[in-house]
């Protein structure tokens, strides 16, 4: 899958928008102020195609799958920024703790092969006596 290219004339439109941090022939990057206020519409239920037109850029020259990549890329970098320094360290304590009960759990299942006396198990002593 090919992505489209900008024309000139469309570079300099695109140049003219104050969200516009960087445009080339091949990819454009917007202001954090602009990442922002999408984040902020998306949390309200905007479509991102519909915030794109709102802030003065043309749905036809991004193309759609410009305008939602950026919009999921966002998500998913916020995404990972919710996560507090706590809840990281709460992650990996129960992380070493489901571990640490997966390594018990195997050990308990090797000694339910070891006859036990008197039990009528399926060792061959244990059927003899």
């Amino acid at each position: 899958m090919t992505r489209r290219r900008f024309t000139d004339e469309e570079i300099r439109l695109l140049e003219a928008n104050p969200n516009t941090q960087f445009v080339s022939d091949s990819m454009i990057r917007f202001t954090q102020e602009f990442k922002d206020e999408l984040w902020q519409a998306l949390q309200n239920g905007s479509s991102p195609k519909a915030f794109f037109r709102n802030k003065g850029y043309d749905p036809k020259i991004l193309g759609d799958s410009r305008i939602y990549n950026a919009a999921d890329r966002l998500a998913r970098k916020k995404a990972k920024q919710t996560v507090s320094p706590d809840q990281s360290k709460d992650v990996e304590s129960l992380s070493a703790q489901i571990r640490s009960l997966k390594a018990e759990l195997n050990a308990l299942k090797k000694l339910s092969y070891w006859p036990i006396p008197g039990s009528r198990g399926t060792c061959h002593e244990c059927t003899q006596q």
